[in-house]
Order: C-alpha cells, then structure tokens, then sequence
C-alpha cells in the first residue's frame, strides 16, 4: 500500500496515468493519493526538505554535480535513503496515451484518487479527503478497442 498527499500542480491526467502504471508494473497493490484542501498545505516531508536547505547554506562549497546532492542529504539523517537513479528508472508519460483516455472529466473536483492492482484500468475517486462516509465512486480510463491491434503496454518496470 502506497500513501501520497499531493498538491494543486499535480491534480492532472498525468499523475493518474502514473499511478495506473505503477499498480500495472509493480508489485504494489494500492495507492491512495490525497491532495491537500487550501490553506492545509504542510506536509510530513516539508521538515525534511527544511533540514536539507540547512545543511547547503551552512556549506562553504557549491553543488555542481548529482554525487554531492547524494553526499549532502545522506550526511543529514539515517532516515534519508539515497537513490541513484539511471536512465532506465525513468518512464515517458507520454508513451502511456494510447493505453489510458486522453483526459480526466472532474479531477479539479476530485480529492482523493485510488488504485489498485487488480483493476488496473480503473480511477476510483472522492469529493472529499476526509475518512468518512463517501463512497468511491469510479471511472474506467481504458481506451475503448479502436480498429487494428493494441498497442503493447511498455515492458518497462519500476523497481
């Protein structure tokens, strides 16, 4: 089970066409994602994100190349697991269109979008970030069968 809270820049048909790939490609089962309401902006990692700018202000040195953003954040906390990521880890968004529809009717009004593994082609969403009594109701993102062969899903995997 993955968690995310997002913010307003991320409430698109990308980020949906992202978390169907990541349920399709991976072995997570489900990912919740929560957008903030107006005014509620914090988030756990805003402390982290804070310590970090600390420690490169206290720097004497400039940060030019990827490995001293990997020494610098590793040397803050045990907590901070540094990744380095290659080409391969990376997925052009662009490449999922023909697999998922174009768009999303009402994401600006959706609070809480979810994905699971074994509905891969479903956006389950609510009106509402709280846990309550709302129902998720759903949308199928699959593209309806067009004449010719459908395209293969890309093989790319996340690890």
């Amino acid at each position: 089970v993955l968690g995310v809270f997002g913010g307003g820049q991320n409430k698109s048909q990308i980020i949906v066409k992202f978390w169907l790939y990541v349920v399709r490609t991976t072995n997570i089962e489900t990912v919740d994602h929560r957008f903030f309401c107006c005014g509620h902006s914090y988030n756990e990692c805003d402390q982290d994100f804070g310590q970090i700018e600390l420690k490169k202000r206290r720097i004497k040195e400039s940060i030019y190349i990827p490995e001293h953003w990997y020494d610098l954040v590793s040397s803050i906390s045990k907590k901070f697991i540094v990744v380095k990521m290659e080409d391969k880890d990376f997925i052009d968004l662009e490449s999922l269109q023909p697999h998922f529809k174009k768009s999303v009717p009402g994401i600006r009004q959706m609070q809480w979008l979810h994905f699971e593994k074994s509905s891969p082609d479903t956006l389950y969403f609510k009106h509402s970030a709280a846990d309550g009594l709302e129902m998720f109701s759903e949308m199928s993102m699959k593209v309806k069968n067009c004449r010719g062969r459908q395209k293969q899903f890309p093989n790319t995997y996340l690890q």
